[in-house]
């Protein structure tokens, strides 16, 4: 083969790198490299924090390849023997960067370069930060491994006033990391930390400006994961207050997601919000277990500092579970949705004691819709949750003390997670 008769479409040296512009999907190139072309190199520039894969197959000799930063020091590389395949995988931060492919050698070889950029920050709202799903491991925000499409997926999300750093939520993301899951935390802190809304009839803050973009948020996150590769039956949605309809939504659009949890799902004075921004009028959140082949949820009861959730959406989960007994905590001096973020910790206290795990959440076996709001056993044809949650304050973090349920058609209860 000569390759002085095949045209050389990459250029020799970084000065000359082939310009393929701005990365922001796939992109496939074929040439050749060998003893008269020792060096291709190819510029691109990232314009946000983005999930990057290089594939270079096609082989019929051994070559290798590198990726560069802009000042062409090597970051990464692949160096696998003989004709096989190479790859490189990682996320990067905006910039600009360059990959040379190169023979191992003197062979001459074909070969197709294929590089992929999927953006994982965004603005949603003009004037707002961007919205940013991030990887986590167990020390917090891990920004440069790649999100492997083919591992199964939890994405935490938090609700109004929060971010992904704010102290449950990063407990909680660092947690269920410690299950060898792959987890990602959606933070649309940007919008979601809006200034209180006094509503005049309930006499309280009321999250409506932040509620109407949970429909755009998920839409994003929505595309986001779909441009990963993460399929919808792979995903684990665990979210919090306003973040729990960010999660149904991420379900109603995407397709049905394999779990969904739903941590004291936000409540208003009509039930509903106008949850996008871009359609006139109320729409109430669709019922958790239309989304999710499973659902769960955990909320607050009526009458035990339940004013921020709303008990009757989170029966709509296939399991609901009413935390109803704060002990001596109901009458300390707090504020009055302070169990409204306790329920976060004690879901990760459920991880933590590994009662349950990010993607099999199996409750204790139990009798359908015996409890009420607030946590009372009535019957079938007045409850509508599955038994409720006792909580303690033991070294300085909220613990499952107990959860009590119905084991049986006549209605007898019993105790687990003592």
């Amino acid at each position: 083969m000569s390759l002085n008769a095949t045209p050389d479409y990459a250029g020799n040296s970084l000065s000359s790198a082939r310009d393929i512009g701005t990365l922001n999907s796939s992109r496939s190139f074929s040439d050749l490299v060998g003893s008269a072309d020792s060096n291709d190199y190819y510029r691109f520039y990232v314009g946000s924090r983005s999930n990057f894969s290089l594939n270079l197959r096609g082989l019929t000799a051994d070559a290798d390849v590198h990726l560069l930063n802009s000042s062409g020091t090597v970051i990464n590389c692949s160096t696998a023997g003989g004709s096989s395949n190479e790859s490189i995988n990682t996320q990067l931060n905006s910039g600009t960067y360059y990959v040379r492919v190169f023979p191992y050698g003197s062979a001459n070889t074909s070969y197709s370069l294929n590089l992929s950029g999927v953006s994982l920050s965004s603005q949603i709202r003009s004037g707002s930060e961007n919205v940013n799903l991030w990887l986590y491991n167990t020390n917090g925000r891990n920004t440069t491994d790649y999100i492997n499409p083919d591992r199964e997926t939890v994405v935490v999300i938090h609700g109004w006033s929060n971010n992904d750093q704010t102290e449950g939520i990063n407990r909680l993301a660092r947690e269920t990391a410690e299950f060898g899951t792959q987890v990602l935390a959606l933070d649309w802190g940007g919008i979601a930390n809006d200034p209180d809304e006094l509503d005049s009839w309930w006499g309280d803050a009321v999250p409506n400006e932040t509620a109407q973009w949970i429909t755009p948020v998920a839409q994003w996150a929505s595309n986001l994961l779909g441009n990963l590769g993460i399929a919808s039956n792979q995903l684990t949605l665990i979210g919090h207050s306003l973040g729990t309809y960010v999660a149904s939504e991420i379900g109603r659009i995407g397709g049905q997601v394999r779990n969904l949890v739903a941590l004291d799902p936000a409540d208003n004075p009509t039930g509903n919000y106008d949850l996008d921004i871009h359609t006139a009028g109320e729409q109430r959140p669709v019922d958790f277990r239309n989304v999710a082949q499973y659902s769960l949820s955990f909320v607050v009861g009526d009458l035990d500092h339940g004013l921020a959730g709303n008990n009757n959406q989170a029966a709509t989960a296939h399991d609901s579970f009413v935390i109803s007994d704060w002990g001596q905590y109901w009458s300390t001096d707090l504020p009055d949705d302070w169990a409204h973020g306790a329920v976060v910790d004690l879901f990760r206290n459920a991880l933590d004691r590994r009662l349950l795990s990010p993607t099999d959440l199996t409750m204790p076996s139990h009798q359908d819709g015996w409890y009420n709001n607030n946590g009372d056993r009535n019957n079938r044809n007045n409850g509508q949750h599955e038994g409720y949650i006792n909580a303690s304050w033991v070294n300085n973090d909220w613990r499952i003390a107990g959860l009590r349920r119905v084991i049986d058609s006549s209605g007898t209860q019993q105790w687990a997670w003592t």
